[in-house]
């Protein structure tokens, strides 16, 4: 960045790197590298009402060239120019991929070195930032990549350690982790990735005396980033102190994860090999990245939700809302699937249809709320009475139920059909208007099959029904098997 007039205007290193944020946007818009650096330098130099911001490549040989420009009108064009600075050495390569900002407020007062000065008055240069942008560029990736990460997946376990392990790599230090709080401010390292020959804490449960005790969870509430850079230096208490230790902590960089007003928990780089100055940059990107696994989380939550609500949206169309066995519903689309699998195995399939006798006259007589009550106390003892977790029991409708009975033959479906009469018979819930007996009874018509291409599944229920009502005319309180041949 360039000013070829003298300005009153003060620049920081935290307002570049909020222009560059900002400019995050509109970059991620675009795939063309051209397109993106023209963006940046035109976009930073009409925030900054400067005379020219260039992108300056460096070549192979240590020359450069200006690869992209954005220049006022009134002064001189230098994009495509080749340019090479005899001052510029394997030193200021070094301290510019560390991040360093080169600011010079006026050439004429600022100590340079007379081949540098010559060139910047060449280049029409009365006033300098140089800002190294690798770095930057890297962290806007890394944090728009895991934004995306979030975006296209739901899986809050990859985020997470995806996350750490980016942040660990690319600050190189020892071991990051997400630290979980509990209720009572005590906590869980949920995801870590550390390094090799550094102690594993992951699900490690961890409680702070110190952080408990004092109002450190209220800053970090409030959002604070808490930096030490070296821990024996930071003032702590014994019983803090001993716990990094154990820990294998010497400096650390801790920022909160927020949900709503609340504190989630913790985004936490640890130094172990030495004390570390942690920079202004390396703050700002774990507080970017905590932003983002906090949508991660709040993602997952609203996921959970959804699927728990769903599920319930499910159930409530596959299960009789009186009786709490399964509907009509389920009954159609279990029957199907079970038909086409037996179908291919060439297995017996069984079907009984029980009917509850005379329940027009139990209601008659004990009223439709003692009648939901019977039909609620049937369906349960039907459904404890078949145990495995193949068969089906469901409300067929009204006072019938449906037993599907997979892999069972005929003389299973009866020995089934008689277990439901006895404990039927056990309940002795009282009729006294059934003819049958002076207590709840059923009519069960019983129905096997092997499943063919021929058949399907209706001529199954049509036969069990056919069954149903010989039992009913042959007196009620039994079971008929229907023998036709399928």
């Amino acid at each position: 960045m360039s000013f070829n007039r003298l300005s009153g205007a003060e620049i920081s290193l935290e307002q570049i790197l909020h222009q560059i944020r900002k400019l995050t946007v509109q970059i991620n818009q675009s795939f063309e590298l051209i397109e993106i650096l023209h963006i940046i330098v035109t976009e930073v130099r009409k925030t900054l009402e400067s005379d020219r911001a260039v992108i300056y490549r460096f070549l192979p040989n240590g020359d450069g060239v200006v690869a992209e420009e954005s220049v006022s009108p009134e002064w001189m064009p230098i994009q495509g120019q080749l340019i090479y600075d005899p001052c510029f050495n394997a030193q200021w390569v070094e301290q510019y991929q560390q991040g360093r900002v080169g600011v010079i407020e006026d050439i004429d007062t600022k100590l340079l070195v007379p081949c540098y000065k010559e060139l910047l008055t060449k280049l029409q240069i009365r006033a300098n930032i140089e800002l190294a942008l690798q770095n930057q560029t890297k962290r806007e990736c890394m944090v728009f990549a895991i934004a995306q990460n979030i975006r296209q997946s739901l899986d809050l376990d990859e985020i997470l350690n995806t996350t750490v392990a980016e942040v660990r790599h690319f600050l190189q230090t020892d071991r990051v982790i997400i630290y979980r709080m509990n209720a009572d401010w005590s906590g869980i390292v949920v995801t870590e990735s550390v390094a090799e020959g550094w102690k594993r804490i992951l699900n490690m449960e961890i409680t702070d005396t110190y952080f408990v005790e004092t109002q450190g969870r209220q800053c970090y509430q409030e959002g604070m980033i808490k930096v030490t850079p070296d821990i024996y230096t930071a003032g702590l208490t014994a019983c803090h102190l001993e716990l990094l230790e154990q820990l294998q902590v010497r400096a650390k960089l801790v920022v909160p994860i927020l949900q709503g007003d609340g504190l989630w928990g913790l985004l936490i780089a640890h130094h172990c090999r030495a004390p570390r100055e942690w920079q202004l940059w390396e703050s700002e990107l774990l507080k970017q990245l905590a932003t983002q696994v906090a949508i991660a989380i709040q993602q997952s939550q609203l996921c959970e939700q959804l699927q728990l609500a769903n599920q319930q949206l499910e159930n409530l169309a596959m299960v009789d809302q009186l009786t709490q066995i399964g509907n009509r519903r389920v009954f159609d689309i279990k029957l199907n699937h079970i038909w086409h699998d037996l179908l291919r195995k060439k297995c017996f399939l069984s079907l009984l249809l029980c009917d509850i006798d005379y329940f027009k006259q139990y209601n008659d007589t004990y009223g439709h709320t003692a009648g939901d009550t019977c039909l609620t106390l049937v369906a349960q003892t039907i459904k404890r009475t078949v145990k495995r977790s193949t068969d089906l029991v469901a409300r067929y409708g009204g006072e019938e139920f449906a037993v599907i009975l997979p892999d069972s033959d005929t003389d299973g479906a009866i020995y089934i059909a008689q277990q439901i009469h006895e404990a039927i018979q056990q309940m002795n819930i009282s009729h006294t208007a059934s003819t049958v007996k002076q207590c709840i009874t059923l009519s069960i018509g019983i129905a096997t099959v092997i499943p063919v291409t021929d058949l399907v599944t209706l001529d199954l229920i049509k036969a069990a029904d056919q069954a149903l009502y010989q039992a009913k005319a042959q007196g009620r309180n039994r079971s008929f098997v229907n023998r036709l041949s399928f």
